[in-house]
């Protein structure tokens, strides 16, 4: 607040000449104005600016920025993600069938290999534009693209609740 401190006596300043010449001042013999109105309105003028500066520039300084080794790292990271999925795409097609056979039984034979040729396809897309904007830090910041953040995680994560057939719902 060192700033309101140095607008401060400058709008009390302002106000005691408006006062000193409504009091004591002669007015204007062409209008009925003081004839400090213009520099008041020139104070007014340049007392918001300088107000708006005070109040607004904490919020721009409240961000704390990383250092850049961290920012590197995250990039890294981004990168070796992207190029990652990019090679183990593949492990999709295995992937989803296995998923979908444990879901749905026997009809996962024809429908997984079908998602997983869709898997496969969209993850090496996603991970070729995480290789290729490694440098940007989108989504979020240096956020994975895409869920699971890497093909060999995610393979017991739906089978929870669902009905398998041949076999019973767990009870929770």
């Amino acid at each position: 607040m060192q700033g309101a401190a140095l607008v401060a006596p400058f709008l009390f300043y302002s106000a005691a000449r408006l006062r000193g010449a409504k009091l004591y001042g002669t007015k204007n013999k062409r209008s009925n104005c003081s004839p400090l109105k213009g520099e008041v309105m020139r104070n007014i003028a340049v007392a918001l600016p300088l107000l708006a500066i005070i109040f607004l520039a904490p919020a721009v300084y409240a961000q704390d920025s990383q250092p850049p080794a961290a920012i590197v790292e995250k990039m890294a990271f981004k990168l070796a993600r992207g190029l990652t999925n990019v090679v183990t795409c593949i492990g999709e097609l295995p992937k989803q069938t296995i998923i979908t056979t444990r879901e749905q039984g026997k009809v996962g034979y024809v429908i997984g290999p079908l998602k997983g040729i869709m898997m496969t396809l969209y993850r090496g897309v996603v991970g070729g534009v995480e290789a290729a904007f490694f440098m940007v830090p989108q989504p979020g910041y240096f956020d994975p693209m895409i869920d699971p953040e890497y093909v060999w995680n995610g393979w017991d994560e739906r089978r929870n609740d669902q009905t398998v057939k041949g076999e019973e719902r767990a009870k929770p």
